[in-house]
């Protein structure tokens, strides 16, 4: 509606009547105006569409025949111009034909009524007309809104992605140095003393498994955690890279939503262990096969492991017991047990919790 309003109240809307018979601008006066509408009128079609402009009416009613412009002109003038076009064009005219009217559809009308028109059809077609100019502009202001709100959001989330990666990038940078560092010693002391080697080589496998988690977490782009899929498979393929001898085939298979990094590198520190064990213990120079698997498994997850090498008792042989006993430390991280089992090919099973999904930091 119009933004006046009648002793302060709601908004009245403003009728803009355009006919040269002054008779009939008396009549719609007369039946609109103790309906609570402001009614203006012109008597030809210059001065309508000079009012028009000037007032921004709700509706037009307007008739066809009329001396300097037609009323199909005056519609057209009134749909061209943008100040006016919103504005429902109501004719009202004695000329009934079919072709009146389709031409009046075809300029732009939004209604026809043909004279003599009773007072209630009147009522009745401005305010359903009325209603429906509401409701288009609800929604007008509705979609300004939400426009608003999504560009509001964008802006929101431009900026957590920013300082998202802004931090990802600096704890990328000071966790890979670190990384590399910790690896080049490991490296240079496993070429100065040939009997570290093999301790030294381990050590050097699970830092290669932290930085495999830290590598995944910074290039996947990804903001809800590790996906343990794509992590698993480079933590085995790094850990069997170490391996002299026949390759082995890995299959990894993954059902879980992303692991929070610290749920993330506990498992793939233990994937690392066990493969490593396998690598070194369970397989002879003809290689072998290795399953690596997380399903749901109630409200926990499980996490599978085997491999059709020797069996248990030599893929356990780590003459310190320092890798099974790493594993179950890294167990008690979860909260969980390791089952280690098999005398025909080596089998554990990890049975832990499931984590709460990692939290998205741009949408929160």
């Amino acid at each position: 509606m119009s933004e006046r309003a009648r002793d302060g109240g709601k908004p009245e809307a403003v009728i803009l009547a355009i006919d040269d018979t002054p008779s009939i601008l008396d009549f719609i006066r007369s039946v609109l105006e103790p309906e609570g509408f402001s009614v203006c009128v012109a008597t030809n079609g210059a001065r309508g569409l000079e009012r028009a402009r000037r007032l921004r009416p709700d509706i037009v009613l307007l008739d066809v025949m009329m001396p300097d412009l037609d009323g199909y002109s005056v519609c057209a003038a009134l749909k061209s111009d943008p100040a006016t076009a919103g504005a429902p064009v109501i004719f009202l005219s004695a000329m009934a034909s079919g072709l009146d009217i389709a031409k009046a559809f075809s300029v732009g009308a939004a209604d026809y009524m043909t004279k003599p028109v009773e007072p209630v059809e009147i009522l009745a077609r401005v305010r359903v007309h009325l209603a429906a100019l509401e409701l288009a502009r609800i929604k007008d202001l509705q979609t300004e809104r939400l426009a608003a709100m999504v560009e509001d959001r964008t802006v929101a989330l431009r900026s957590a992605l920013k300082e998202r990666d802004a931090y990802l990038r600096e704890v990328n940078h000071r966790v890979k140095n670190n990384l590399q560092l910790i690896a080049s010693i490991i490296g240079h002391q496993m070429l100065a003393d040939s009997s570290a080697a093999a301790i030294l080589g381990k050590l050097l496998g699970r830092v290669e498994s932290f930085a495999r988690a830290y590598d995944q977490l910074w290039t996947s782009r990804r903001l809800d955690g590790i996906h343990m899929g794509e992590y698993l498979r480079t933590v085995v393929a790094t850990t069997l890279a170490m391996r002299d001898g026949s390759p082995v085939e890995a299959s990894i298979d993954v059902d879980a939503d992303p692991f929070s990094l610290d749920v993330a590198l506990p498992c793939g520190l233990i994937v690392h262990e066990l493969v490593s064990n396998s690598a070194r213990h369970a397989f002879g120079d003809e290689g072998g096969a290795i399953r690596v698997s997380i399903a749901p498994d109630g409200d926990a997850y499980l996490l599978g492991y085997e491999d059709d090498g020797r069996g248990c008792q030599d893929a356990l042989a780590d003459a310190p017991g320092l890798g099974i006993k790493f594993i179950n430390a890294l167990s008690g991280q979860l909260g969980a047990s390791i089952t280690l089992s098999g005398s025909d090919g080596f089998k554990a099973a990890l049975r832990f919790k499931k984590p709460e999904r990692p939290k998205d930091v741009s949408l929160a």
